[in-house]
């Protein structure tokens, strides 16, 4: 009887260990084991089997509380001494409660700190707002979600003091350590130069707030915006003097507008201040920055002309800086932004009057390209305008959808920036929804007035399309008049019999440069196709006829 009492206890304990879900339950596991060795056995003597079964059930206890000791960090002799501190280092309500009034205390000042170095005036809370949420939500979840340590509740308040810190740093305060440090690194100066263009974009919005919010209050009559234009030309007004020294002092500039006040980003003003800390081709991306492309409300103030100038400055400023953080500047700016601009026109200006290019439109490019021949900004706009030369400078169908070709500084590898090639980074399959209509069309009829204003490349996409779905005819319709062509039944009935496709070929296509005749670039002759493995690729020879692009027969080469 005693001996089954102990094996039945052992067994019990055994399948409660085996039946046991892994990391789960652990903390009150380890309780009742704590618990089990508190209790003290009574003095008198027991009969043999019972202390053995005691004796079983304390080794494998002792075994599971070492597992979980382990599990919990909790060194064997300390469970009661951890439990102890770690209760004690818990931060109590009045120690949370000081913690947030103090950072609420602190955002205010640094705040109003901000407020006066801008050269605002008001009592409104709308510098880094976003900080002041974040107080709110750590506050929350401290109070309603879990309960900090002293030590958490310490390094959370440290953390958010150094984000405060950050936020708040003006454009004034970088101003002045870039201007301290004249002799530092140059990539040092470039980098602390890119926090303070951010910097610049960020406290500009501020001012754009505060000047509605305080100086506007909302829309105020034309007579009133005037008045407000006069002291700021007169000098005469307290508040606006202020604001005018705190915009200098940070960087911008207080100007009037369409009979308004606004604040601009100085970047003049700024390169010239600090002459002897910036690196000269630093300064000249400054300089760049600073000419006034669009007014404030959007609307674009600069010649194309004047455009065209400022896209060859950009590519000249490129090519002599050694400074890979100024050329992914220039890229960002002329790439996303400029370029786009000078060859799509924009919502307030466009390049098209009665679907007809405009004459200083024209005029702009006809003069970069014969200004700046050397450049590939010319090359590319000289692209732009043969493309709008054979469609009769008409508007082409879907123009503000077109793919923008960038010049090839911008996008091109150095061996092939210096062969002055253009990269076609569009995919050859599959096909574009307008690309499809076109295709659609020309299928039909098999006209070549579907295939006006389409450029070489898409040209070859629609014959790679007419192969891949085994549309032989329309494929044998895109070759020149001018080719010895076999007959069209001979021709398709050659085509079924091919094993592989056109398309199989394509594998590692990475993009297109256009070919030309002894590099004429008036005397375009077809596409080259590059590959991963082998940059000189395939040549895919076209022809220009009747006003429209037609393949070669037997195109690849």
């Amino acid at each position: 009887m005693d001996d089954k009492l102990l094996e039945e206890r052992l067994s019990n304990l055994k399948d409660s260990y085996d039946n046991m879900p892994e990391d789960t339950r652990k903390g009150e596991i380890l309780a009742a084991i704590k618990t089990e060795q508190k209790r003290k056995l009574p003095k008198q003597w027991h009969h043999l089997p019972y202390v053995a079964s005691f004796i079983g059930v304390g080794m494998i206890a002792g075994i599971l509380f070492m597992q979980f000791a382990g599990d919990f960090g909790i060194s064997p002799g300390s469970e009661t001494e951890n439990s102890h501190t770690s209760s004690a280092a818990l931060a109590n309500q009045n120690e949370i409660d000081k913690t947030f009034i103090e950072l609420n205390e602190y955002y205010n000042q640094k705040h109003e700190e901000a407020e006066t170095e801008l050269g605002m005036e008001t009592d409104e809370i709308f510098i880094a707002r976003e900080i002041r949420s974040r107080l709110i939500e750590e506050e929350a979840n401290v109070n309603h979600i879990r309960e900090p340590s002293k030590e958490d509740l310490a390094d959370l308040k440290s953390r958010l003091i150094k984000l405060m810190d950050e936020e708040f740093t003006t454009p004034a305060q970088l101003i002045k350590e870039i201007e301290s440090n004249p002799n530092g690194q140059k990539t040092d100066q470039l980098i602390e130069g890119q926090k303070l263009l951010s910097k610049l974009d960020g406290y500009k919005r501020h001012y754009q707030y505060y000047l509605l919010s305080s100086l506007y209050l909302g829309q105020l009559s034309e007579a009133e915006k005037a008045a407000l234009v006069e002291q700021l030309q007169s000098g005469e007004s307290e508040v606006i003097n202020v604001l005018v020294q705190g915009a200098e002092d940070n960087g911008y500039r207080v100007v009037s507008e369409k009979g308004q006040l606004v604040v601009q980003i100085d970047y003049k003003g700024i390169a010239e201040k600090l002459t002897d800390a910036l690196p000269a081709d630093f300064r000249e991306f400054l300089h760049l920055k600073d000419v006034q492309v669009f007014t404030n409300d959007g609307t674009l103030i600069l010649a194309w002309k004047e455009i065209g100038d400022l896209l060859v400055r950009y590519e000249e400023l490129y090519s002599s800086t050694n400074s890979s953080i100024i050329k992914d500047w220039i890229k960002s700016d002329v790439g996303h932004s400029l370029y786009p601009l000078f060859v799509l026109g924009h919502s307030s200006n466009s390049l098209f009057k009665e679907n007809e290019l405009k004459s200083e439109v024209r005029a702009a490019y006809s003069y970069v390209t014969a200004e700046y021949p050397s450049f590939s900004t010319a090359a590319a706009i000289k692209v732009e305008l043969e493309a709008l030369k054979l469609n009769s400078y008409k508007k082409p169908l879907n123009f503000e959808e077109k793919l923008v070709l960038l010049p090839d500084y911008l996008n091109m590898p150095k061996d092939l920036q210096q062969a002055g090639m253009k990269p076609i980074e569009e995919p050859i399959l599959p096909l574009s929804d307008q690309l499809m209509e076109v295709y659609e069309t020309f299928r039909a009829e098999k006209s070549e007035e579907a295939l006006i204003g389409v450029g070489p490349f898409n040209i070859m996409r629609l014959y790679y399309y007419a192969d891949s779905i085994k549309d032989y005819s329309t494929k044998y319709a895109l070759y020149s008049d001018a080719a010895q062509l076999p007959a069209l039944e001979d021709y398709i009935e050659d085509q079924s019999e091919k094993p592989v496709s056109l398309a199989d070929s394509l594998e590692g296509y990475r993009f297109a440069t256009l070919y030309y005749t002894d590099g004429d670039r008036r005397q375009i002759k077809g596409l080259r196709l590059r590959f991963d493995n082998n940059m000189e690729g395939l040549l895919f020879g076209m022809t220009h006829e009747n006003g429209v692009w037609k393949v070669n027969f037997l195109p690849l080469q």
